[in-house]
């Protein structure tokens, strides 16, 4: 029997074909069966940031990127100008996963509805669309007769997903006349995905997943804090069994400001803290350095409650010469106890005029 042939693919690697060189290739491991299907709610938990992951995952109350249609849809509403953002990442059992999204910032004024005026100054509001595919590596497949008698095996793929996003946020401090700002912003956002997922290229399934989310900004003191709802939804139906979607509760704060007394341009320290539905909590913490120069230094760490521990770092490069914008790489490392690493590359481009 042929095996099927993958009715999509998206390959990011021309794009970041000049980065990969970074990152630690592998032979093709070979997993079982059962190691694809409990991976195959990965893709939802993986949030396509390079810069994250060199802060352990505390980023919840950060979200001031593209990255924010997978980690707070909220932290749209706070970019500036136009974004695009890619993402490759080399995992574990040779695990790889991609990432292309695009936000787009809107200002509008004077908004009216039937003749009576909407919103009291400029209207902040953002959009979001991405696509997230991973592969989860080969398989070997085994067939035999009705007697158990051996006849030929394969390699074929043991799974893969594809996560097409829409997501959208707005700055809700008196732009809508519900709560008086104080010099503050509070912003929210909503993200609908859809996700295809194939096992052992005989089984499909997909699903809508919905995400809902808050994030709240104090400029004058730096402080922001952050809340998410992850992966609504009614669970991905394979044959007759249904696996329930990981949902999951994030809850964050950060600090940003310039101390020049270190050098530092800007400087970030952030923790998370999040419960999945299995009542299952861990913690996460991370800061990002960025000097006076171009380079800019993460660290982070991560514990949950199956007492894995992971060590993150990375760095983030930007490029000179851009008076419109800016174009930033990001790398990211990731230690698992006694596991293996997992490293990431990304890169972001903002452009356009400011909104």
């Amino acid at each position: 029997m042929r095996p099927r042939k993958r009715s999509w693919s998206i390959n990011l690697r021309p794009w970041l074909g000049l980065f990969c060189g970074l990152l630690v290739c592998s032979h093709p491991a070979r997993v079982s069966a059962a190691n694809a299907g409990a991976t195959s709610g990965s893709i939802l938990k993986n949030y396509a940031s390079a810069r994250a992951m060199g802060m352990g995952g505390a980023f919840t109350a950060v979200s001031d990127d593209v990255a924010a249609i997978h980690w707070n849809p909220a932290g749209l509403a706070v970019l500036k100008r136009q974004q695009l953002g890619m993402m490759y990442d080399h995992g574990l059992a040779d695990i790889e996963t991609e990432f292309i999204g695009y936000a787009l910032p809107i200002l509008s004024y004077n908004e009216t509805l039937s003749g009576t005026l909407f919103a009291r100054k400029g209207l902040k509001q953002a959009v979001g669309v991405s696509i997230l595919a991973s592969q989860l590596g080969k398989m070997e497949l085994v067939r035999t007769d009705a007697g158990g008698a051996f006849q030929d095996s394969r390699t074929i793929s043991a799974g893969n997903d594809m996560v097409v996003s829409l997501a959208y946020a707005a700055r809700v401090t008196e732009d809508y006349g519900l709560i008086k700002s104080g010099g503050n912003e509070f912003h929210v956002g909503a993200i609908v995905r859809h996700w295809k997922s194939t096992l052992a290229e005989q089984y499909s399934a997909r699903t809508t997943v919905f995400d809902f989310g808050c994030l709240s900004l104090r400029k004058e003191h730096g402080f922001r804090w952050g809340l998410v709802v992850q992966n609504l939804g009614s669970g991905l139906k394979y044959k007759e069994k249904t696996d329930p979607l990981p949902l999951t509760y994030r809850l964050g704060g950060a600090w940003q400001s310039s101390v020049p007394a270190i050098g530092a341009k800007a400087l970030t320290v952030a923790v998370d803290g999040t419960a999945d539905r299995e009542n299952k909590k861990g913690v996460a913490a991370g800061f990002e350095y960025w000097s006076r120069s171009f380079a800019g230094w993460r660290a982070g760490y991560q514990w949950d409650q199956s007492n894995q521990s992971r060590w993150t770092a990375g760095l983030g490069i930007k490029l000179p010469g851009y008076s419109t914008g800016s174009i930033i790489l990001d790398y990211g490392f990731q230690m698992i106890n006694d596991v293996g690493t997992t490293q990431r590359v990304s890169l972001t481009c903002e452009f356009g005029a400011p909104r």
